[in-house]
């Protein structure tokens, strides 16, 4: 006898609940930098779109059953990752998808250690925020951190992004999860609006503290004057368009790096000259991208730097290798065209520029490089003319604790050298540059971003972008920018919000623990009586 299978008609309704959350991931991801949508849409999406993501988060987590609300967080952290993070399938589909995945637990793990909290929906709703920044913080931490895509990140061309001024990404993260759970609680419960408004007046004042506080460190910098001004320059010469990893593990002799060199040189040297020669504010330090050139500033292979820097009466400050070591260096060349100083990359980038744990398991999946770079000694302000200056490579402009350590050294500017040419035209062009906006309203500094295929620009303490080069443009920047004064509300104990949500959360989790034992001995007692 032949057994017929009939559809679930129930199928459906269950698969909606997931589906919307998905959505909402992707919704998220819309909210940022993205390939999906056109123009200004992809490039600079509006602030509000966030917030119509995490609507839909605090929906699931609240009001489906745990089974499914599990199912649809998660799916929500991985459309979100794959989406944001689609740049990756440049370096492989393996990659993409094993960093998708890894991101998209920790909303699960939110939701899961939420559920663990006393006080009903309410304490889950506040449970869920903070379970959910400390996770995102601690996503950043250490060797394999990866602090990108953090949902604070989502508000970088609204208002509420000078709230970092006060505690970082961490502060705006909580907020954001705490007002859009709290207006999910009032909605599905009217008598339910005591947190909606505490949610809502901490929002507020956060926002005042903020405003008021970029407010200061925009006019300390105006106030400056020139005692602390520096004119700089900034040259992005589009010389390495669309990198892989091929090329860059491809076999050279010297005479091939040599040959590249020359090409290099006479992009980049064009390019420096007309503005140092202006006849209004020449400038004092010219900026060159990290890698410039494929050779380090020393004889016999500096001829040309020693002769630009002489030429213009410049500071010149060079992307290159290491000399003595296999590093990501950055050289400081003086007017007389000697290298005066430099700084090593600290931060290297896990299987970017070293490989770590097992080499051979690792190398016969993914290879991006034979030979390992080495990180530098330490982090310590370059000084122009006496002007300190807080230099980071590339991927350093995404830790905030980097340029928060030269702020607390006394960086008046903080300079990110970058070769995005890794990134092709992806969306990860901008979002990287944006992290470059928050490190300005965290410290309260202005920010010179070299790229050397973009973006290249100038950031004001604020977070504005007060002047930048497109992808792929081939040019230079020239600005006088007065140096900003260190110290803010997140420089001096802002910082620690990440580490206190973690504390929180894991107070809230005892103290639910003690409320579920309480209860259990109510409960007992009420049967034997």
């Amino acid at each position: 006898m032949n057994e017929t299978t009939t559809a679930d008609p129930m199928l459906p309704r269950r698969l909606l609940p997931a589906a919307l959350l998905a959505f909402g991931g992707l919704v998220l991801a819309l909210g940022f930098p993205n390939d999906l949508l056109p123009g200004a849409f992809g490039d600079r999406p509006s602030p509000l779109v966030a917030w119509l993501a995490l609507l839909l988060l605090c929906w699931g987590m609240l009001a489906l059953p745990p089974k499914p609300a599990r199912w649809g967080v998660w799916l929500f952290g991985l459309t979100f990752a794959l989406v944001h993070l689609a740049w990756m399938r440049l370096f492989g589909a393996l990659p993409w998808l094993l960093l998708a995945l890894a991101v998209s637990v920790f909303p699960l793990l939110a939701d899961l250690l939420s559920r663990r909290m006393p006080w009903g929906d309410t304490g889950r709703v506040i449970g869920f925020a903070l379970a959910f920044t400390a996770l995102e913080w601690l996503r950043g931490q250490g060797a394999f951190g990866f602090p990108w895509g953090e949902v604070g990140m989502s508000q970088v061309e609204g208002a509420l992004s000078c709230i970092a001024a006060i505690g970082g990404l961490p502060l705006l993260t909580f907020l954001m999860l705490l007002v859009a759970g709290a207006v999910v609680l009032r909605l599905r419960d009217a008598g339910a609006g005591r947190l909606l408004r505490i949610a809502a007046a901490l929002l507020v004042a956060c926002f005042l503290a903020g405003w008021w506080q970029t407010y200061r460190a925009v006019g300390r910098q105006a106030r400056a004057g020139d005692a602390h001004a520096l004119t700089i320059t900034l040259v992005q010469p589009s010389a390495q368009r669309g990198l892989t990893a091929d090329e860059l593990e491809r076999p050279r002799t010297l005479d091939d790096w040599q040959r590249e060199q020359h090409r290099r040189l006479e992009i980049l040297t064009p390019l420096s000259k007309p503005a140092a020669r202006a006849e209004t504010a020449p400038p004092r330090l010219i900026i060159w991208p990290e890698s410039a050139v494929p050779l380090p500033p020393y004889p016999p292979y500096h001829g040309e730097m020693r002769t630009l820097a002489r030429e213009t009466d410049s500071y010149l400050l060079v992307g290159a290798p290491g000399y003595a070591l296999p590093r990501n260096a950055a050289y400081l060349l003086g007017p007389a065209g000697a290298v005066e100083d430099a700084y090593d990359k600290m931060h290297l980038v896990p299987f970017g520029e070293y490989v770590p744990l097992i080499r051979p398991l690792i190398d016969r999946f993914y290879s991006i490089r034979q030979t390992d770079l080495e990180p530098g000694d330490g982090h310590r302000p370059l000084r122009v003319d006496g002007h300190p200056l807080g230099v980071g490579i590339c991927f350093e402009s995404t830790f905030t604790g980097i340029a928060r350590g030269y702020a607390a050294h006394g960086a008046r500017h903080l300079v990110y050298l970058t070769n995005d040419a890794w990134f092709h035209r992806t969306a990860a062009v901008r979002q990287h540059f944006n992290q470059a906006r928050f490190r300005a309203i965290e410290t309260g500094l202005p920010v010179a971003r070299c790229a050397s295929t973009g973006i290249s620009g100038f950031i004001a303490p604020d977070g504005r972008v007060v002047e930048e080069l497109p992808v792929y443009a081939r040019g230079a920047l020239t600005r006088r920018s007065a140096g900003g004064l260190p110290g803010t509300v997140y420089t001096a104990w802002g910082w620690l919000v990440g580490p206190l949500c973690l504390l929180a959360t894991v107070a809230l989790l005892a103290l639910g623990v003690l409320h579920r034992r309480k209860e259990a001995v109510t409960a007992s007692e009420g049967g034997g009586a």
